[in-house]
């Protein structure tokens, strides 16, 4: 079963989505540049027909990220194709701490709660 995510990062401690305001995470060249310092097997894009998407894909998960070109960008989509919620919360948790982004979990419409 796939699982879509957002990264977003809010401009205060939110319980759920959408209260609160959004602020920029950056543009596309430091979002790509963030995401291929802290993971080695990030690619982007990773497939010809759909230059806005990147992917880290090893045996235990497989992610896409959704990188828009729109100036700012206030949110990144994630596909989760294949890991467990604990295996993808961990992949996730040095992102989100190094930057303050959030995860938003799109099907329940809820922030996740990382730690």
């Amino acid at each position: 079963m796939m699982w879509e995510l957002s990264l977003i990062h809010s401009s205060k401690v939110i319980a759920s989505f959408p209260a609160g305001d959004l602020l920029p995470l950056g543009d596309r060249e430091t979002i790509v540049t963030t995401l291929a310092k802290l993971y080695p097997t990030f690619r982007f894009p990773a497939y010809p027909k759909f230059p806005n998407i990147g992917t880290i894909t090893e045996e235990a998960y497989h992610l896409d990220f959704n990188i828009p070109d729109t100036k700012p960008i206030v949110m990144v989509g994630i596909d989760v194709y294949e890991g467990d919620r604990a295996t993808v919360l961990k992949l996730l948790h040095p992102l989100c701490e190094s930057t303050q982004w959030r995860l938003l979990d799109l099907t329940l419409g809820e922030l996740i709660d990382i730690e």
